[in-house]
């Protein structure tokens, strides 16, 4: 990927004196945006289902939670994932 970067690094989308639409940073933003949208709309729906009804889960082979309980834990699983925790270091 790489020696595809940088061999075409000059190579310009438009007229020859054309001002670009986005800056780097515009453009940056646009692509980081539609990726954490893929990421929310595809795992929101199949993470939770996954932890709730994937056998092997420790509260799930544990039998002393019921089907509720699991339920919400794999909801909360799910939201530690996509919630502070997985935000964090962005901040750093």
């Amino acid at each position: 990927i790489f020696f595809i970067g940088f061999k075409y690094r000059n190579l310009k989308l438009g007229r020859k004196n054309e001002k670009p639409e986005f800056s780097d940073a515009t453009y940056f933003a646009l692509i980081f945006s539609a990726g954490v949208a893929v990421g929310l709309f595809f795992f929101g729906v199949s993470e939770p289902l996954w932890h709730a009804k994937t056998p092997g889960v420790w509260y799930r082979e544990s039998k002393s939670y019921s089907e509720d309980e699991v339920d919400q834990l794999a909801m909360v699983t799910t939201l530690y994932h996509w919630g502070f925790a997985a935000w964090a270091p962005y901040l750093v």
